[in-house]
């Protein structure tokens, strides 16, 4: 087990929840980030949607959603 921080806002202390698996997505619901337990207790998988093996990270977990990367030039 691992813990996820959330900050709502900076100077608030974060909210800390224990937890095995934490998917991070946009407002669209699209996942763009991940960590889980993984093999044994002491082992964390984590990957983001620019790792190329980002899918395949997600489906080991139970995500099937498929995500398209696009680089946009601002």
């Amino acid at each position: 087990m691992f813990f996820v921080e959330i900050v709502e806002q900076i100077g608030k202390p974060p909210i800390r929840i224990p937890a095995s698996q934490a998917v991070i997505r946009l407002a669209d619901g699209t996942p763009i980030s991940m960590a889980a337990m993984f093999g044994s207790e002491r082992s964390v998988i984590v990957s983001h949607c620019e790792d190329s093996n980002f899918h395949q990270n997600l489906q080991k977990i139970g995500i099937t959603d498929t995500v398209i990367v696009e680089k946009m030039k601002v």
